[in-house]
């Protein structure tokens, strides 16, 4: 992943903010652009990578049925095709294997671009700036 301004940036201009990882969607949400520059997503909860998007599909690392009733570590990561199973009630993994590799390309190079772009630390002021890369 490389270091690109996100929308907000590029509609206010804010430079302040302009160091930033992210993505330019502008083209897409404006329809100027008929397909997302972007394919998938991680879910975090504060340090701990939860589950993955990637197209029609989701795979949870860390299962919560519901909010606050605790995670569950998964041995094996869940997926779902989450077009076909918008509740994901059905796990497909063992069926759909071959789509564990997207996702540990997604993941993995979303893991480097932290080390590229460090998140900013919880209780950061305002005016924080990263430390040089």
């Amino acid at each position: 992943m490389s270091l690109k301004r996100p929308n907000i940036i590029l509609i206010t201009s804010d430079q302040q903010r302009a160091d930033c990882n992210g993505v330019d969607q502008l083209d897409f949400f404006l329809g100027k652009q008929e397909k997302s520059n972007r394919e998938g997503f991680v879910f975090y909860i504060k340090q701990e990578l939860r589950a993955a998007k990637w197209r029609d599909w989701k795979m949870h690392m860390i299962w919560e049925p519901e909010p606050n009733t605790g995670p569950i570590h998964l041995e094996t990561p869940w997926i779902f095709n989450v077009t076909r199973d918008p509740k994901e009630e059905t796990e497909v993994g063992t069926e759909c294997g071959w789509v564990r590799g997207p996702f540990r390309r997604l993941i993995d190079g979303f893991q480097a671009s932290l080390k590229q772009n460090p998140p900013i630390p919880p209780g950061a002021p305002d005016d924080y700036v990263p430390t040089s890369r």
